[in-house]
């Protein structure tokens, strides 16, 4: 895990200063979280609830607020519960689909009129599994 810390840590290091928005800050402290807890933490299910608790003390977005949460916390709570990686991206990819039917509360997306964003993913959402695919390896 410890070469995961170092990779996440480095990433943080661009992503802030490469990437705006609200998904860039997002995933700063998300990501910026994970590396400590990895380094804390006993397993990655256990660290990857760290950070994102961590990250829940620092927005108001919740599950079904039309975010890159709607991708992150089904994937998080189902490798919690399970352990089955796979499970757990697959749920990870329905909370995207499921933000094509979403009407953004937070965030870039919340500025425009919902017929513009209706039947495409949250950007952010959609860009957080990405890299968690990456992370985790495909699928």
């Amino acid at each position: 895990m410890a070469n995961l810390a170092s990779t996440l840590s480095d990433l943080v290091d661009d992503l802030e200063v490469n990437m705006g928005g609200t998904s860039g800050a997002l995933y700063c402290i998300f990501l910026s979280s994970l590396s400590q807890q990895l380094w804390e933490s006993e397993t990655f299910p256990d660290a990857l609830n760290g950070a994102l608790n961590h990250l829940l003390k620092y927005t108001r977005a919740r599950l079904g607020d039309r975010t890159c949460l709607d991708c992150l916390i089904p994937f998080v709570e189902t490798l919690q519960k399970t352990g089955d990686m796979k499970k757990a991206l697959g749920e990870a990819e329905k909370g995207v689909e499921n933000t094509k039917k979403l009407e953004a509360k937070l965030g870039r997306s919340s500025y425009l009129d919902e017929s513009a964003t209706r039947g495409i993913p949250d950007p952010g959402a959609y860009g957080l599994l990405m890299l968690l695919v990456g992370m985790v390896g495909a699928k």
